[in-house]
């Protein structure tokens, strides 16, 4: 089904930018799943990873939304993005 490899590549996407924002070198493919505190994200790095979201997506994430997710997962990040772009 088109609209499904097309989610899955965008997610795809999503998690290649967030991983190439990371200060931690992640020798493996991040999956949704992954915690973000486990990745090294902190508050800040949290906000360069948005950016290059932001940049690579041509988009404008709601400034209400980019309070940092503690506790949360990579998925939390993708549908921030995803809702954005719908």
């Amino acid at each position: 089904n088109s609209i499904v490899e097309a989610i899955t590549m965008l997610e795809k996407r999503i998690l290649e930018i967030i991983k190439d924002n990371l200060e931690i070198k992640i020798d493996r493919d991040l999956v949704p799943e992954d915690n973000i505190e486990d990745l090294g994200i902190n508050s800040i790095s949290f906000m360069d990873v948005i950016v290059g979201l932001e940049d690579e997506f041509n988009i404008e994430i709601d400034d209400d939304r980019l309070f940092f997710p503690t506790g949360k997962k990579l998925e939390h990040i993708i549908k921030m993005v995803m809702d954005t772009i719908a």
